[in-house]
């Protein structure tokens, strides 16, 4: 009998290894005929792709973009024509049905919404102009709007976690004003009846406005949009990017602005027009670099004046004169402590005898970043210092215990999404980390100095 059930539990194994073997093959045919499909569109429609580079599907980067021979620094490696692009400058008003665009625009939406309505629609109908393009889009992402509930934990007391939460609620917000607006304008397309039948759903709204996020090219100061085959060179850091982008009156163009080795993945950079954190960019692109940005950041909030806060004119006026108006201060590796924040913490502290002086003293150009006196600036520090504690405390792990977790992935078993999460506080703790360290540089010199001497404090 039990030799029976062994042999049972064998081919039961075998016939699972066969349909997942299947199915994998099957992905892999699928994705095959929409790549084929895709250079086909390409070369109907007059775009370049110098015949050194491919597309490639690689493991860790997906669908790609790599040499297949040497290039050379500056040779042209693609030229997309403009009306080809997903863009109102580009071929919106050339290729889709009028009654969709002129709809669609006349609603009055953001142009990110736009661009996702649009792509819903090419996704949604195989005969539409962009249908080929949007076969090869990503079907998943990994950007953090779609993190599981034990994923979104995992970033523990980031303020990431709760700008995702805040960022799915706007998306169905959004999703339920937009196709309300776009069925009252009487377009079969987006009737009411019909629109979860065709499949223009919540789910894939937010496929598509991650596509927008994540793909989406600034081409002038007016517009941007969806650049078919452009969005395949993947992204690294600055240093690694060979690709310099150039903008011309009818196409958007690619050169190498390096040499490139043949079997070379060609990167593009991420962050060069508009530098972004590490929570940006798992945010709207799915991914962290290992040692982060120069953007990264850490919000933190100090406590409001109550309005029985002692001296509070005097405060708030000083405040206000510098234009420290909000209760909100980044941290950022660069800057760990800000001269507004310390400026705040200085105004926090200051007790009734001190408030005259420090009313010229921190508004005041030559004096306005300096401490005010021995006794106010130590206050000041130790509740900035207590202050950057209990942020730390709130997470709910160490920095040392984060970075053992992820020097053995396999070992912890942590998924892609998981490790962004750890990564994402790493970061964060470190920078605290360096903002104790600045407060206690400027502690050191307070304890060198006389109570009349501030020059060199800073």
């Amino acid at each position: 009998m039990k030799r029976i059930i062994l042999l049972l539990l064998i081919l039961l194994f075998l016939s699972f290894l066969t349909i997942n073997s299947k199915l994998t093959n099957d992905d892999n045919d699928s994705d095959n005929k929409s790549l084929n499909e895709f250079n086909k569109w390409l070369i109907n429609n007059k775009v370049y792709k110098n015949p050194k580079i491919e597309i490639k599907i690689l493991e860790k980067y997906g669908r790609s973009i790599v040499a297949k021979q040497s290039i050379k620094k500056n040779e042209k490696l693609i030229s997309v024509p403009k009306l080809i692009i997903m863009s109102n400058m580009g071929g919106f008003s050339h290729h889709l049905p009028n009654e969709i665009y002129e709809a669609s625009i006349s609603i009055g939406i953001s142009p990110t919404n736009l661009q996702a309505i649009f792509l819903m629609y090419c996704k949604l109908n195989d005969k539409s102009f962009w249908y080929p393009y949007v076969s090869v889009l990503p079907k998943e992402f990994t950007t953090s709007i779609y993190f599981t509930e034990e994923e979104l934990d995992e970033l523990q007391s980031s303020k990431l976690k709760e700008f995702t939460i805040i960022r799915k609620d706007g998306i169905e917000r959004h999703y339920n004003s937009t196709f309300t607006r776009l069925s009252n304008r009487g377009i079969i397309e987006f009737s009411t009846q019909t629109l979860q039948q065709k499949g223009y759903t919540l789910e894939l709204f937010t496929w598509a406005l991650s596509c927008v996020w994540s793909r989406a090219f600034s081409l002038s100061d007016s517009d941007g949009g969806m650049v078919p085959l452009a969005d395949m060179f993947n992204a690294e850091e600055i240093s690694k990017s060979k690709v310099q982008p150039k903008v011309t009156d009818s196409t958007l163009d690619y050169y190498a602005s390096d040499d490139i080795e043949m079997g070379e993945q060609i990167f593009t950079p991420y962050g060069v027009y508009k530098p972004l954190s590490s929570s940006q960019m798992l945010m709207d692109y799915g991914f962290v670099f290992d040692h982060g940005t120069p953007s990264d950041n850490v919000a933190i909030s100090v406590p409001i004046f109550h309005p029985d806060e002692p001296n509070i004119q005097v405060k708030q006026s000083i405040l206000e004169e510098n234009e420290v108006e909000n209760e909100v201060f980044l941290l950022t590796k660069k800057i760990p402590l800000p001269n507004d924040l310390l400026l705040y913490a200085r105004v926090k502290n200051l007790i009734t005898k001190e408030t005259k002086y420090a009313k010229i003293h921190f508004t005041s150009y030559q004096t306005k970043d300096q401490p005010l006196n021995i006794r106010n600036e130590k206050v000041s520090l130790r509740f900035l210092e207590n202050l950057i504690h209990r942020y730390l405390d709130s997470y709910e792990t160490t920095l040392e215990f984060d970075k053992i977790l992820i020097q053995d992935l396999e070992k912890n078993n942590l998924s892609f999404n998981s490790l962004n999460s750890i990564k994402i506080r790493i970061t964060e703790k470190e920078i605290l980390l360096l903002t104790l360290n600045e407060i206690e540089k400027k502690r050191e010199k307070l304890n060198n100095i006389n109570n009349n001497d501030f020059e060199n404090i800073n």
